[in-house]
This record gives structure tokens, C-alpha cells and sequence, in this order.
């Protein structure tokens, strides 16, 4: 595809199951939803939805070149197959994670005001900071392998790992009922900066730094530290 491949009618989902190469194109979806589900290498060649509701990627292989950005006004889902960013990204909606195996390599202005981790492994290695509003992370990996921190309003943590080389500042909320919270050195730190609630299942803090700024409210589960995990409470 050397042109523009584009949605304009149907509010419905329209699935592409043909391998294919962009080149110097563009791919725009203005109604409904698109569902890609093989193989596919895209460069130079961005990828938008103006008035849609989401785009998919269920399956096959997707690797988006650094000039080959996804732009949506809706959500994205990414469940199945592998997708690698080397673009940019930006949804204004949310961003789900639910089964594929996707790469973050690229800027990423917003991922909307909602991201859910589900299932499969997500990679953020950007170089920038990344604000998220929510983060609701029920099961699978979410590695944040950044030069600079993520910024939380609230996270939601019941399940799966959270890990990764990035500090991290919960400015709102944390609610923890379950899962690994992990770092890749002990001087990552993970900062409350007002309230925490951790009850549920078992809670295990791993070669990370816990600093708490606020208050932690305890009420159920196990809490294991392991690889030198460190807990400081500030007054």
C-alpha cells in the first residue's frame, strides 16, 4: 500500500486478514472500528482514527517504523499477536493490553484517560515521562523501562507484575489487592504521595524502594518483601 487506505462508511468493525506492506502511505479509519489480525510492516505510513470508535490488533505481527505513529480519537486494544511501536501513540480514550505482546519504543503524548492491563506483556521504553490518569492493572506484565518516571493519579492493582528501571509517584490513590511490585535496582522508588489501600491477596514488593508520603490503610493480605526491597515512612 502505497496510498491511503480508508474507512468511511459503516459503524460496525471492519477486520483486515491479509498480510500486507505500507509504505508511504496512510491508514484512516472515520467510522466504527477496524480489527487487524495478520502479519504487517508499516513505513512511513501513520495510522489514525478521527470519529471511530477503536481500533484492534488481535493477532500477527505489527512493526510501526519510527515515522509510522498511531493517532486515535477512541481506545486501543491490543490483544493478540505482537505490535512494536517505534512511532509515536496517542489515544484519547484508553489504551487496553489484553493478550499481545506490545512495545512502547516511540513518544507517547496520552494514552488516554484510562489504561487496563489484563493479560500479555506491555514494554514502555520511551524516553519521555508518561501521565496516566487511571491504571488498572488485574493480571499480565507491564514493564516500564524509561529514562524518567511515570506520574499515577491512581492505580488499581489486583493481579500480575508491574516492574521495570522507572520511579514511580502515585499522587491520588493505591489500591493493592494482589500482585508483584518490582524494579529492576532497590533505589527505584515507588512514591504515596496521599493514600493507600492495600487488602485482598498476597502483596510482594520486590528490589524496590516503598516511600510513603501519605497514609497506607492495611486491612487484609500478606505483605512480602524480597531482593532487598526497602520500605521508608516519612513523617
Amino acid at each position: 500500500n502505497n496510498g491511503t487506505l480508508r474507512k468511511s462508511g459503516g459503524t460496525g468493525v471492519t477486520t483486515i486478514q491479509i498480510q500486507s506492506v505500507h509504505t508511504n502511505g496512510a491508514i484512516q479509519g472515520q467510522t466504527g472500528s477496524m480489527l487487524f489480525n495478520t502479519n504487517a510492516t508499516y513505513t512511513n505510513t501513520p495510522l489514525s482514527l478521527t470519529s471511530s470508535k477503536y481500533i484492534q490488533f488481535n493477532g500477527g505481527t505489527h512493526t510501526f517504523d519510527a515515522s509510522s505513529g498511531l493517532t486515535l480519537t477512541g481506545s486501543a486494544h491490543f490483544t493478540g499477536g505482537t505490535v512494536t511501536l517505534n512511532g509515536s501513540y496517542s489515544a484519547t480514550d484508553s489504551s487496553n493490553f489484553g493478550g499481545a505482546t506490545t512495545t512502547f519504543n516511540g513518544t507517547v503524548p496520552t494514552f488516554g484517560t484510562k489504561m487496563y492491563i489484563t493479560s500479555g506483556t506491555v514494554n514502555f521504553n520511551e524516553q519521555d515521562s508518561l501521565i496516566i490518569p487511571i491504571i488498572n492493572h488485574s493480571n499480565g506484565t507491564a514493564n516500564f523501562n524509561m529514562n524518567d518516571s511515570i506520574i499515577v493519579n491512581t492505580l488499581n492493582f489486583s493481579f500480575g507484575t508491574f516492574t521495570g528501571n522507572s520511579p514511580m509517584r502515585i499522587v491520588n490513590q493505591f489500591n493493592w489487592s494482589g500482585g508483584t511490585l518490582a524494579a529492576t535496582d532497590s533505589t527505584i522508588g515507588t512514591v504515596i504521595q496521599s493514600q493507600a489501600f492495600f487488602n485482598g491477596g498476597t502483596h510482594t514488593f520486590s528490589k524496590r524502594t516503598l516511600i510513603n508520603q501519605g497514609t497506607i490503610t492495611w486491612t487484609a493480605g500478606d505483605w512480602n518483601n524480597y531482593n532487598g526491597a526497602i520500605i521508608r515512612n516519612l513523617p
